[in-house]
C-alpha cells in the first residue's frame, strides 16, 4: 500500500492498494512502482511483481499477465520482455514454446514476413535431412512426382530423365531403349554386330552395361567411321529401318 494524502499533524493519512500491473514492499511510499519489462502483476494490493515464467513475455511496464511466445518464436528463459525468433529451417508448431523444431525431412525453411515456417518440397524436389533450408533437385535419372518427399525414385527401364528437377520420366522413342533404372538418355538400336557401316544382317541392341549412350550421340559417332556421302545416306537408312516399332522399351528386338 501507499500513502495517497500527506498528512499533517492534525489530520489521518489515508492508504490506498497498489492497482494491478504495479506493487509496493516498503511501507510509509507515497506510490507504487510499475512492474518492469518481463514480470507482471494481476492482482492489487501486492509487495512484488512476478517474473514471466519461461515461454511468456511482458513487452512493457505496469502488466497485468504475460503473453504466451507466438508462433515461430520462443523464450527458455523466466523474466524476459521479448521472445526471440526461430532460424530458417526451424519452427514451432505452437504458440508458448521454449525451443524451436527443426522442419521435418521433406520440407524446407522459409521465413515469410517475418515469420519462419516449414514448407513442404514440391514435385521434382526433396530434402533428405531436417532442418533444411531449402528442397533438392532430383538428380538426372531420377523423378519425384509428389510433393514433401525426402527422396526422388529411378526412372524404370524404358525410360529416362536427361534433365534435373523432374516429376516424371520420358518413354524412350521407337527405335530407342534403355535397358535399366535411372537412365539418363535412351541407347539406339544399331545395325550389324560392329556397328560398321554395310553390316545389316542382324540387329544388335547396345545394352547400357556395355556403352551409356544417347540416340543423337550414337549416330554421330557410327557416321564419323563412315567416308563418303553414299555409305553415310547407307547407313542413315539402315539406322532407320532398326526402329522397334514400340516405345518404353528396355530392350531391342532382332528385326526378322
Amino acid at each position: 500500500k501507499f500513502v495517497s494524502v500527506v498528512g499533517t499533524a492534525s489530520s489521518n493519512a489515508q492508504c490506498k492498494a497498489c492497482a494491478p500491473g504495479t506493487s509496493q514492499g516498503q511501507s510509509d511510499k507515497l506510490s507504487c512502482t510499475a512492474c518492469v519489462a518481463g514480470f507482471s502483476q494481476a492482482q492489487s494490493g501486492q509487495a512484488s511483481c512476478a517474473a514471466c515464467v519461461s515461454v511468456k513475455v511482458a513487452a512493457g511496464t505496469s502488466q497485468i499477465a504475460c503473453a504466451e511466445c507466438a508462433q515461430g518464436k520462443y523464450q527458455d528463459k523466466p523474466g524476459m520482455a521479448a521472445c526471440e525468433k526461430c532460424s530458417k529451417g526451424t519452427q514451432t508448431f505452437s504458440t508458448g514454446s521454449a525451443v524451436c523444431e527443426k522442419c521435418e525431412s521433406g520440407q524446407y525453411g522459409l521465413i515469410t514476413q517475418g515469420v519462419p515456417e516449414c514448407v513442404k518440397c514440391g514435385v521434382g524436389t526433396f530434402a533428405d535431412k531436417m532442418g533444411q533450408t531449402e528442397c533438392l533437385a532430383c538428380v538426372i535419372g531420377t523423378f519425384q512426382n509428389e510433393n514433401g518427399e525426402k527422396i526422388c525414385a529411378k526412372c524404370p527401364p524404358g525410360f529416362v530423365a536427361w534433365k534435373t528437377q523432374q516429376a516424371s520420366c520420358t518413354k524412350c522413342e521407337s527405335g530407342a531403349f534403355s535397358g535399366g533404372e535411372g537412365a539418363t538418355a535412351c541407347g539406339m538400336c544399331v545395325v550389324g554386330k560392329s556397328g560398321d557401316a554395310g553390316a545389316i544382317s542382324g540387329l544388335l541392341a547396345i545394352e547400357p552395361k556395355d556403352e551409356a549412350v544417347g540416340a543423337f550421340s550414337l549416330i554421330a559417332a557410327l557416321l564419323e567411321r563412315v567416308e563418303g556421302a553414299a555409305e553415310q545416306s547407307a547407313l542413315s537408312v539402315a539406322l532407320a529401318d532398326a526402329v522397334t516399332n514400340e516405345i518404353g522399351r528396355a530392350s531391342c528386338r532382332e528385326r526378322v
